[in-house]
């Protein structure tokens, strides 16, 4: 018999993470986080980010968790309620240009977002 283990995907590091539609995926009883991220990331390719590596995802125990679980941790007691649902971030930085004088947003500029992780560099948030 297997896992049923529940989880919301999420963009970026807000926490808690906004509600959303949660999903499920059906795993071995002996699996641990590492498979499961590898299960989300194969089921959820096409629609995330490109270039976008299984790495780059995050798995907290739930909403308010603060620390991404270890790869290496059994998954069976997480997600095992679809009210308690792991949390799957998808990695976003936030930017928006300013006047390096005043530190004032330009006229007619808003935060915006591209999908890049923390390790990411200028190169790639220009590339972005």
């Amino acid at each position: 018999m297997g896992l049923t283990t529940f989880f919301l995907l999420v963009d970026g590091a807000a926490r808690p993470p906004p509600e959303g539609e949660v999903s499920y995926l059906e795993m071995p009883e002996a699996a641990n986080i590492g498979a499961f991220r590898q299960a989300v990331f194969t089921r959820f390719q096409s629609s995330l980010p490109p270039g976008l590596r299984e790495s780059d995802l995050k798995v907290f125990k739930n909403k308010t968790a603060e620390k991404r679980l270890n790869l290496r941790t059994k998954l069976a007691g997480y997600g095992e309620d679809e009210e308690d649902p792991l949390v799957v971030q998808v990695p976003k930085i936030w930017f928006q240009l300013m006047d390096a004088h005043t530190h004032e947003p330009f006229e007619g500029t808003a935060p915006a977002s591209v999908p890049l992780t923390e390790n990411a560099t200028v190169e790639n948030l220009k590339n972005a």
